[in-house]
């Protein structure tokens, strides 16, 4: 009686160390989200350079997008009449953004636009490229 006692007790125990060992893996395992799109968010003051055009002033405003690694920008396209307000939706890793989308201007014209950019220190550098309706590319250059 006294060595079953004894066997049941160190079973006991064991199950007990085996189910703490398991809780300690599982709470370890949790997914933390990061947060990349943070760094971008804000007002962006620079320059950009477009292929064919000289370099001007400009302004980018980007804003905290649907989760912590997306954030947007406004933008247009087409011209004169058939010009259309859009949104560009970039997505943020690390220290750098890609965006690819397409959009129709109010004349029913597709364009395809590319986006890429990256932060290095507190200067942000991003290419545009866009074809279909329109073909070129422009550099932005800006810092907070």
């Amino acid at each position: 009686m006294k060595l079953e006692t004894t066997l049941r007790s160190k079973m006991v125990l064991a199950m007990l160390v085996v189910l703490s060992l398991m809780s300690f893996t599982f709470s370890s395992c949790t997914k933390t989200e990061s947060n990349d799109g943070s760094k971008f968010i804000g007002t962006w003051n620079g320059s950009t350079s477009c292929s064919g055009a000289a370099s001007s002033a400009s302004s980018i405003t980007i804003s905290a997008g649907s989760n912590n690694n997306t954030v947007t920008m406004p933008g247009y396209v087409g011209s004169g009449s058939c010009a259309k307000t859009i949104t560009y939706n970039l997505n943020a890793s690390g220290n750098a953004f890609t965006c690819n989308q397409t959009f129709t201007d109010n004349c029913g014209v597709s364009y395809n636009i590319s986006i890429s950019g990256a932060l290095s220190g507190n200067t942000l550098t991003m290419s545009f490229a866009g074809s279909g309706g329109g073909t070129g590319t422009c550099v932005f250059t800006g810092t907070k």
